[in-house]
């Protein structure tokens, strides 16, 4: 149940069933907003492990370039010496071989795995910041509709009694006003600006895996 919905007069006319509603409904987008936590941490660990990935490959390729250097030079210096060691050219081969695999290997984790991490991340965050807003304005339209059924009730000993969120000048001064002030920036803000971090992600991804593609699964 969002604040807007206060908004309808069958809502406002039926406080106690109203609120009973808004009650329900919090538990529901409690569970919806933990189970997005819990697949956010899991699309943040996913990309630590293909950054741990990447780290490893890293490593391995400085090693392997290393070690191709020196049995070329030994195979070389073999064949400029005559000395027809017929272990030496295969060294190097199986060596710039393993090297080669751990180029397109890291090539294909950087590309894909890591890329496709991020992106699962990015979505993450926008269904656990949405689901975040979702259960904020829930807590807020809870509260208010509790406030509204007391204030009904204070309407029979003050008649005309009223109650403010904000002051004069419209700063929010009550729990409930500051927290729709977070719920408005969530959605207007922060989540349109994840959207757009989003769109711009999956263009660049595409355009460099127009570059990357061909060569690496040919």
């Amino acid at each position: 149940m969002r604040i807007t919905e206060l908004e309808h007069e069958e809502v406002l006319a039926n406080l106690a069933r109203s609120a009973q509603r808004a009650a329900a409904d919090l538990a529901a987008l409690s569970a919806a907003e933990t189970t997005a936590g819990e697949e956010l941490a899991n699309a943040v660990a996913e990309v630590e492990r293909c950054r741990r990935v990447i780290g490893a490959l890293n490593c391995k390729i400085a090693t392997l370039n290393e070690r191709v250097r020196s049995s070329k030079i030994k195979a070389l210096t073999s064949a400029a010496m005559e000395l027809a060691d017929s272990t030496l050219f295969p060294a190097y081969r199986k060596a710039k071989m393993e090297r080669d695999e751990a180029v397109d290997a890291l090539s294909f984790v950087s590309s894909f795995t890591f890329e496709d991490a991020l992106r699962a991340e990015i979505v993450a965050t926008i269904v656990q910041l949405t689901a975040q807003a979702d259960l904020l304005d829930g807590q807020v339209t809870a509260q208010r509709l509790k406030i509204a059924e007391m204030m009904l009730a204070a309407q029979e000993y003050d008649p005309g009694a009223a109650l403010t969120f904000t002051t004069d000048r419209g700063e929010a001064t009550s729990w409930s006003a500051q927290t729709l002030d977070r719920v408005k920036e969530l959605r207007s803000l922060i989540i349109p600006g994840k959207e757009r971090e989003l769109t711009e992600h999956s263009e660049r991804v595409q355009r460099e895996r127009d570059i990357v593609a061909p060569r690496l699964f040919s």
